[in-house]
């Protein structure tokens, strides 16, 4: 189980390196300021896709809500909707960055982010930090 849990750590920060570095080629001179480079504040929002249970990938939420919060300049926090049949898993706050305008990116303990912010579409896979834990992936885009 617990190997599990660091091979889901290395691909998610594999997926954060990957998007950073694809876009950091990407990004042509003539790009918007409306993504400005050091701002997280485009990946905050609230976001529908599907989550998948963490530890059995047999169960997940189709439509599923969660909303993204600024905790501070380097850091998010990653709620899903309450109320639904999925709240129960676990509120995570994420180290992040937005090192050249075209991505929102981080992983740290709790988890990775990676935030596209031309398709708007988000990624986020939690860890497993105490007993009670409940940990996800969710994919899906910006309402």
């Amino acid at each position: 189980m617990e190997k599990n849990g660091i091979k889901k750590l290395v691909l998610g920060a594999a997926l954060v390196l990957g998007t950073s570095l694809f876009f950091i080629g990407c990004k042509s001179s003539n790009d918007s300021d409306n993504n400005p480079s050091g701002s997280i504040d485009p990946v905050v929002g609230t976001f529908k896709g599907t989550i998948e249970d963490g530890e059995n990938p047999d169960i997940k939420y189709y439509n599923a809500v969660v909303i993204v919060s600024k905790v501070d300049d380097s850091r998010v926090k990653v709620t899903p909707k309450s109320g639904e049949a999925y709240s129960g898993y676990t509120t995570k706050t994420i180290k992040v960055a937005n090192p050249v305008g075209a991505s929102v990116v981080g992983s740290d303990e709790q988890g990775s982010v990676a935030y596209l912010i031309d398709t708007k579409s988000l990624n986020v896979s939690t860890e497993k930090n105490s007993a009670q834990d409940k940990t996800y992936i969710f994919n899906g885009s910006k309402q």
